[in-house]
């Protein structure tokens, strides 16, 4: 699924995880190249985000 597609993931449908909850999940892919302040970085943009809305 491209990025900013609409619709569930097929890893979480294949999982099982009920549509609705698969629909407002949020996937992080990780790589190789993946830095502990990315993860840093976005734990604390995505809490900023939820705590504004």
């Amino acid at each position: 699924m491209a990025q900013g597609a609409a619709g569930a993931h097929l890893t979480m449908m294949r999982m099982d995880v009920p549509t609705d909850r698969a629909m407002s999940a949020v996937r992080l892919p990780l790589g190789r190249w993946t830095t502990a302040s990315d993860v840093e970085q976005a734990a604390h943009l995505l809490t900023t985000w939820v705590e504004s809305a």
